[in-house]
């Protein structure tokens, strides 16, 4: 697992119980990977499947609150298993022993 990764997964252990990002952490998490790299959303996690990302819009509400929505474009794939392990949505190879 490359320090990108590593990066990744204990973001992801640090907020475990929680459901929300906000634009600052998605910045922080995306300023190592390279900007040309595809956009893609992972879906389902019993039945993962990779999407492509189509847009990302901002939002602001009749109460004046900020969102940014990240709009799913058409399916590619099976989600690659060492990205569903990242996500914490399978076990590792190890744990499965």
């Amino acid at each position: 697992m490359g320090p990108a990764s590593q990066a990744k997964r204990a973001w992801l252990n640090e907020r475990e119980k929680e459901t929300e990002m906000t634009v600052a952490e998605l910045i922080e998490i995306l300023e190592g990977c390279d900007p040309d790299a595809e956009v893609r959303m992972a879906e389902q996690p019993a039945w993962a499947f990779a999407y492509e990302t189509r847009a990302a819009i901002p939002y602001r509400d009749s109460q004046g609150y900020d969102y940014v929505y990240l709009v799913e474009g058409n399916q590619i794939e099976y989600l690659d298993q060492r990205v569903s392990r990242l996500i914490g949505w399978s076990k590792n190879e190890e744990e499965e022993e």
